[in-house]
């Protein structure tokens, strides 16, 4: 494996640099201005370069986003710094580029499978960003009729570390901070964003992506130890770990959760040079039960790095992207999981990042600002194309999309 748009952290005892802690996948770039280690005071890393062109719409959906006439919104990330994100309206199949708002945050070496980007719906409908290169989190409040963003973040919060994967229930944002901590935030009238707490991860525990299994729960992989964690949520945002158990595969990284009548399903990708693996777990509340056949590997000799992964309930089915250009996909029953195949991308880039959104697989590429689109349909994921061009295409070095669908 070539390590030119990738670097594996290996070794007995391996170190997350700045933090002591685990290997992982990450976007490789270099920071502008020279600026290494600390952070200027404004919050935006290296705001005197402007590497951003216009967003170009390169195709349609591969399938129909509902009723003709409900119009959705999608906001894409191009892990430019500083970054940048473009706006889009969806109609049926339809895509347009409404906005575009730059000169904020900075998103050089993000993780694979992390969520930069989160819509909250209360109490306000706003955009949350998390930007890994400076340490700040940042709002925007969206409008609902054209769904633009406010041209500059309304709010913003200095987390400091590597703020990465956001996780949101009504108004409490999650957030990663890989090797430190697991923040929560609160978004009050306006999008103002506050900082509750920030909760040390501790014992060498280093969690890239979370997800939630209720509004209370908290689960995430330990790529260092190979745990699967759960945090439960308490008062002023205190987090409480009642549960660190063994997991199935190394290095897990990406995260996911289906509801069942089983109850939650957790699935974790996994960072690794080599056919990257799967694993799942029917989650009790007290324990992470493994689901059968689980872990699962791809059958494709060509695949490495499945960090980021994503579920369809009415497809039954988890799709992993492999950096080496491709997504694979598990078929999902009640009580099991079964890697089925892969199909390629249009573009063989660095997919960092997906998001499920009815029967559409959105792929955020990590250096050529493709945006891509695959249509999903029972046990299949299929005509995987380029729909748009970020603003940041050839510049960019991560990627993250959300989509809001107002009522």
């Amino acid at each position: 494996m070539a390590f030119s748009s990738f670097v594996r952290r290996a070794g007995a005892a391996r170190a997350l640099a700045a933090c002591g802690s685990a290997a992982a996948f990450f976007v490789v770039a270099t920071v502008p201005n020279g600026v290494a280690g600390g952070v200027p005071a404004t919050g935006t890393l290296g705001r005197s370069h402007d590497n951003h062109a216009a967003a170009r719409v390169r195709g349609s959906l591969s399938g129909t986003m509902g009723k003709k006439k409900k119009s959705h919104f999608l906001y894409a990330e191009d892990g430019t710094c500083p970054d940048g994100i473009d706006v889009f309206k969806i109609e049926g199949t339809k895509l347009s580029h409404v906005q575009t708002v730059t000169g904020v945050g900075c998103s050089p070496n993000t993780y694979f499978g992390t969520h930069h980007l989160a819509v909250v719906t209360k109490p306000s409908h706003c955009l949350i960003y998390a930007s890994v290169g400076d340490g700040f989190d940042y709002s925007f409040s969206i409008t609902d009729k054209t769904g633009k963003l406010s041209k500059t973040p309304v709010s913003s919060v200095n987390v400091g570390g590597r703020p990465s994967d956001l996780a949101v229930s009504g108004s409490t944002v999650f957030e990663s901070n890989p090797g430190n901590f697991i923040d929560v935030l609160q978004v009050g009238s306006g999008c103002k964003l506050t900082l509750l707490k920030q909760n040390l991860t501790g014992n060498s525990e280093v969690d890239y992506g979370i997800a939630l299994t209720n509004s209370t729960t908290v689960v995430a992989a330990d790529e260092n130890q190979r745990l699967m964690v759960a945090y439960k949520l308490g008062s002023g945002g205190t987090l409480t770990e009642p549960i660190r158990q063994d997991g199935q595969i190394f290095d897990p990284q990406g995260i996911a959760v289906l509801k069942t009548s089983k109850g939650p399903h957790v699935f974790t990708g996994q960072s690794t040079d080599v056919q990257p693996q799967t694993q799942g777990f029917t989650f009790t509340g007290t324990a992470f039960n493994p689901l059968k056949n689980s872990p699962q590997i791809s059958s494709d000799e060509t695949a490495e790095n499945g960090a980021a992964v994503a579920v369809s309930g009415p497809n039954d089915l988890l799709a992993q992207a492999f950096s080496s250009g491709q997504i694979g996909w598990d078929h999902l029953t009640a009580t099991g999981m079964k890697y089925t195949s892969d199909t390629k991308l249009a573009k063989k880039d660095a997919p960092t990042e997906l998001t499920v959104f009815k029967n559409t697989l959105f792929v955020a590429q990590a250096y050529g600002g493709d945006l891509e689109s695959c249509k999903l349909a029972p046990n299949k994921v299929s005509g995987c194309h380029t729909v748009a061009t970020l603003t940041g295409a050839g510049s960019g070095d991560g990627g993250s999309t959300a989509v809001f669908s107002p009522k």
